[in-house]
C-alpha cells in the first residue's frame, strides 16, 4: 500500500471532458470575479441585475460545479472541451457509492461577512458616475428632476 501522507500539501490537475460556452466560462468557476466582485455586471434572461447572492445561490442549486470539493477549476480548453481541476492529494479514498457534493461547504467558499451591510457596494461607484453608467441610470435623471 502507498503512503499518500508525504503527498498531503501537494496539488494534482484533474482533466474533465465538458463542453462550456466560452461566453459562460466564469459561471463555472466559484473563484472568478463573477462570484467575489461586487461591481461585476451580468444581466438576467429577463434584463435585470443579478445580485451576487443570487449568482453564488444559482451556482450551488444549478451544480454548476466542475470540479469535485476541495478544488478548483484551473483552466478551460474550449478546443478539445476538458476542463482542467487543481486539486489537493486525499491521502483515503471513499468508495464511488459514497462521493458527494455538500452544498453547504461550497456555499462557505462563498460567504464574505464583511459584505453584509453593503459597504462594498461603494467601490462601485466610477461606474455609477461614469457616463455611460449615467446616461442608462433612470433614477438619476428622477432625482435630478426632483432635486431641481
Amino acid at each position: 500500500m502507498v503512503d499518500l501522507e508525504i503527498c498531503k500539501n501537494i496539488k494534482i490537475d484533474i482533466s474533465i471532458p465538458v463542453y462550456i460556452n466560452e461566453k459562460e466560462i466564469n459561471k463555472y468557476n466559484s473563484s472568478s470575479d463573477y462570484y467575489n466582485d461586487i461591481c461585476t455586471k451580468t444581466t438576467s434572461d429577463s434584463g435585470t441585475d443579478i445580485s451576487l447572492s443570487d449568482r453564488k445561490n444559482d451556482f450551488i442549486d444549478k451544480n454548476m460545479t466542475l470540479c469535485e470539493e476541495d478544488c478548483i477549476l484551473a483552466q478551460y480548453n474550449s478546443t478539445s472541451n476538458v476542463a482542467k481541476c487543481s486539486c489537493s492529494i486525499k491521502t483515503s479514498l471513499p468508495n464511488v457509492q459514497e462521493i458527494k457534493f455538500d452544498k453547504g461547504k461550497i456555499f462557505k467558499n462563498f460567504i464574505d461577512i464583511s459584505n453584509i451591510a453593503n459597504f462594498k457596494l461603494l467601490k462601485c461607484f466610477k461606474q455609477v458616475f461614469s457616463i455611460f453608467g449615467l446616461r442608462k441610470n433612470y433614477g438619476f435623471y428622477i432625482y435630478i428632476f426632483i432635486y431641481i
